[in-house]
């Protein structure tokens, strides 16, 4: 039998008062003392940043990759109220880290008095919980919406109240749309309640069978009224408040993008990942768990629901493929709350030595989460010895921004000065610099006259040497990691690393350059027509286009093919994401259509002609297929990206055969993006996820691999895109060095060249290889555009803007037999054909 029952009484003594009074404050000032200070993280910066557009009017799509709109909107309403800051960015995320601790001591008729207090201690103190409630993600705010679905949900279940269910419905709704892994503590909780019914183990009294229909009449207003509140908020945070209708389609098929990431390990790390991280910052809240979960004296429903929600949350975190720090949340406050209920009862209810036992417990806690929390939170917050800082941007950051400001003084030309970015330093830079009218980033560096730079340092082989002659560069470090060498740790290194910080590997970073031009020290030497001449040397040497880009190309008879607004008249109805487009011999256009899991071939003109597969993982079957290609035959190969293997299908419409999930002795494929048809009738895969490509011949049998995980010449990050001249020559969208390889048919170096844009992974760009006019094509679908180069590497223009339209999510791209451009449109869910001119 369960006991524990829900006591009626409101009232609380004066020391529990006090203590909670205390615990509160104690709350509040570490999580907002100091709030703005640490260099912003990557993804930090990226939540700032769209927050900020919304903000100003630039409007919000939901996309799985940076979570749900919650934080954006939020953040948002945060900025309209108290400005846009590094302060202001992180109050949402530190507001919900002091209502989980006030959530946690308003339970107390739940848990007790003594247990709300020390549940709420462990919370306030743990270092964790801290450095993520100081820290622009959505994982606090999940945390704390996670144990209002328990507490509102418990009383609901007891007290039957319809204001306690609408309650639950709210926090349930604030988590689906703040991040995809409230599926993961929906289905923990689910599989308790499903326990616990198969057992018939419920907490009070359980009614007959024979009650259920009058049960069901007694609940479903309460449960009618909880929906509609979800779906409300709901529709309106995904839709924008009703300007974005599709977006709440897109927030129920988010999922499917994390699926498909968990499928293969896209942040991998041992199960045991969080293992280290709980000991080194949570080590008494893990003992006491342990100790807590085997002698709990009273386990009550809710004691042993918190018990579940602790084990399953290590379990699922562990065996998920994705191993960052900040997921470690989702363990540490279950974890904590089972063991402030431990040490509470064991007050309550324990004789004098477990009361005194219980005290030590807390007195070593307080102790021990403040040697490990205060030097993370407030004095080293950028330090990568700290396994809780992940791939972190550094505080030399801060000293950029205060360089940028005072040079922007010094030239008087304040927010209009002119900075241009490379490449790696857009993220954080974008948001530190949003008010900067005059900015460019990420922008391939052939030469400018900018008075300052940011440029990539380990890209300083590819800059100008001109460069050198007319800017100060200084070097800076960007992002800082220490990715512990586990083989090297011993017993006395624990101890140092515990007790120090002394890391028994080494640390590293990325770096970049500050460059400022030397014209504009005192000491310079350099005139304007020196200057000047050295730019167009600088210029004629890289090969870049003196007159400069257009900013659109005006379409000759452009053609939006197989595509009407309502998809009528398309069997299957319209396009859905297509991402990439092969042309056949007889100038049969191919397209890989992923939203639909299908491929589509159109005649030249645009005429539907068939549609080729479904969901699933049989023999015409797909799963987010991204690649396509056709031979000479009329065989058509497909990257069959999220079931991870390469798919022929004759040109009768059979399937010829189906190259993986696994390779004998060579693993698996990871998500390939791309297929090509090479002059010589094998066949290139783009395995990006492994940074390699594989080659196979015409009958799917693996030749050789080339590539591997590097930034080296012939090594790749990311490689997306692929195209190939005559003379087999293979052209690679290398997307993680930002950079198109050139590689011989055998896989050797031949050239590169940078390429514009390219700024994170998820831009996934496709090429498109114009022999007869020497041109290759790029895709940059994260800037939405299309980038024209000689096919020898010079950058020629960008096609974003066209007589009637634009482009947005541009990917696939292909040359006709006519010598038009076929371009997938992507999010407008359409084919564009600019014809011969373009």
């Amino acid at each position: 039998m369960f006991v524990g029952e829900i006591r009626d009484s409101d009232s609380a003594s004066r020391g529990w008062i006090a203590m909670a009074g205390l615990i509160i404050v104690v709350t509040a000032a570490t999580r907002f003392y100091d709030l703005g200070s640490r260099p912003y993280h990557h993804d930090e910066s990226l939540h700032a940043k769209f927050s900020y557009q919304l903000f100003r009017g630039e409007g919000y799509r939901y996309d799985p990759v940076y979570h749900g709109p919650l934080l954006y909107h939020l953040t948002a309403l945060t900025f309209f109220l108290f400005g846009d800051s590094d302060t202001t960015a992180r109050l949402y995320p530190a507001l919900t880290g002091l209502l989980l601790v006030c959530l946690i001591l308003y339970s107390r008729r739940e848990i007790g008095d003594a247990q709300s207090v020390f549940c709420a201690a462990l919370v306030a103190l743990s270092p964790t919980c801290m450095y993520y409630s100081r820290f622009a993600r959505n994982d606090i705010p999940v945390a704390l919406y996670s144990l209002g679905i328990v507490i509102f949900g418990h009383r609901y279940f007891y007290k039957k109240r319809a204001n306690d269910l609408r309650l639950v419905a709210v926090c349930m709704a604030l988590s689906f749309t703040a991040k995809e892994n409230t599926y993961i503590t929906i289905f923990i909780f689910a599989t308790f309640i499903g326990l616990m019914l198969s057992k018939q183990l419920v907490f009070g009294s359980v009614r007959p069978m024979a009650n259920t229909r009058s049960l069901i009449r007694e609940l479903w207003p309460d449960f009618l009224s909880a929906g509609a509140i979800f779906a409300v908020i709901y529709i309106l945070l995904f839709s924008t408040f009703l300007t974005n209708p599709w977006g709440v389609w897109e927030g129920v098929t988010g999922l499917k993008y994390w699926l498909g990431q968990q499928k293969q390990p896209r942040i991998p790390g041992p199960w045991w990942y969080y293992v280290p991280l709980l000991v080194v910052y949570e080590l008494p809240a893990v003992c006491l768990t342990i100790i807590g979960s085997i002698v709990m004296r009273r386990f009550d429903l809710l004691r042993l629901l918190m018990v579940h929600w602790t084990v399953l949350s290590f379990a699922m975190y562990s065996w998920a493929n994705e191993k960052v720090p900040w997921l470690g949340v989702h363990i540490v406050v279950p974890m904590l709350l089972v063991a402030g209920i431990f040490i509470g009862d064991c007050y309550e209810f324990g004789k004098r030595h477990t009361r005194r036992a219980a005290i030590v417990c807390i007195v070593a806690s307080v102790i021990f989460c403040s040697h490990a929390g205060v030097p993370v939170n407030f004095r080293s917050g950028a330090d990568p010895k700290e396994m809780m800082v992940f791939v972190q941007t550094t505080d030399e950051v801060n000293r950029i921004i205060n360089e940028i400001e005072d040079w922007s003084f010094k030239l008087s030309t304040g927010l209009d000065t002119k900075i241009v970015v490379q490449s790696i330093a857009s993220w954080p830079l974008s948001w530190h610099l949003r008010h900067y009218t005059n900015v460019s980033y990420p922008a391939t560096v052939g030469y400018s006259d900018a008075p300052i730079l940011v440029l990539d340092y380990e890209k300083r082989s590819q800059l100008d040497p001109a460069f050198n002659d007319e800017y100060v560069k200084r070097r800076y470090p960007l992002r800082a990691w220490w990715t512990p060498e586990w083989s090297k740790l011993t017993l006395h290194g624990a101890w140092r690393y515990v007790v120090y910080r002394e890391t028994f590997s080494p640390t590293g970073s990325s770096d970049i350059y500050l460059a400022i031009r030397k014209d504009l020290f005192p000491v310079a030497t350099v005139t304007s027509a020196q200057r000047g001449a050295t730019a167009a040397s600088a210029g004629e040497a890289a090969g870049v286009d003196q007159d400069g880009p257009g900013e659109a190309v005006k379409a000759v008879g452009m053609l939006r093919l197989g595509w009407t607004a309502d998809g009528s008249g398309f069997p299957g109805g319209g396009f859905s994401e297509p991402h990439d487009i092969a042309v056949g011999p007889d100038g049969t256009i191919v397209v890989a259509d992923s939203g639909k899991n299908r491929v589509i071939v159109l005649s030249a003109d645009g005429t539907w002609r068939r549609a080729i597969g479904e969901k699933g993982s049989g023999p015409l079957q797909f799963s987010a297929p991204q690649g396509v290609a056709v031979d000479s035959g009329g065989t058509i190969f497909v990257a069959d990206t999220w079931n991870h293997r390469v798919h022929a299908i004759g040109a009768s419409g059979d399937t010829s055969w189906i190259h993986g999930p696994k390779l004998r002795d060579e693993g698996n494929y990871f998500g390939p993006r791309d297929v090509l048809v090479a002059s010589n009738g094998e066949i290139l895969v783009s395995d990006t996820g492994n940074r390699r490509i594989h080659v196979l011949s015409p009958h799917g049998d693996l030749l050789r691999s080339m590539g591997g995980e590097g930034k080296s010449p012939g090594r790749l990050i990311e490689s997306v895109g692929l195209a190939s001249d005559d003379d087999g020559s293979i052209y690679v969208a290398d997307t993680g060095n930002q950079r198109i390889q050139v590689l011989d048919p055998k896989g050797t170096f031949l050239r590169e060249f940078p390429a514009r844009g390219w700024e994170e992974y998820y831009t996934e760009p496709y090429l498109a290889l114009d022999e007869e006019r020497g041109i290759l094509v790029a895709s940059d679908s994260k800037n939405n555009r299309l980038v024209v180069y000689s096919s020898a590497g010079r950058y020629l223009r960008d096609i974003s803007k066209f007589e009637g339209g634009s482009l947005l999510n541009p990917t696939g791209v292909a040359v006709d037999n006519g010598g038009g451009l076929v371009v997938a449109d992507s999010r407008h869910n359409r084919i564009l054909r600019f014809e011969p001119g373009w």
